[in-house]
């Protein structure tokens, strides 16, 4: 059992909260349970457009080098299925 409170939501909220070491950290991508906690590379401290955050790597099968999310990017939506995440 994870103590969902101690877990963070994005690599971003661990950057946020002083964490700097890039890697494997467990996160909480809903914060209520109806979805396990599950494993992402963070890399820590990358710089964007003069700011610093941390950034969620998940695998995915789209094309490579394809950013899926950043700040200065519009919403894009995309049917993903994840693996080993469930309900």
């Amino acid at each position: 059992m994870f103590i969902t409170a101690l877990l963070k939501q994005s690599c971003d909220d661990y950057y946020l909260s002083g964490d700097r070491s890039s890697g494997v950290h467990l996160i909480d991508i809903d914060m209520d349970g109806s979805l396990k906690p599950m494993y992402v590379y963070c890399e820590l401290g990358v710089v964007i457009n003069g700011r610093k955050y941390g950034v969620t790597q998940v695998e995915h099968n789209l094309q490579p080098q394809t950013v899926v999310r950043g700040p200065e990017l519009k919403n894009m939506k995309k049917l993903l299925e994840y693996r080993l995440v469930r309900k």
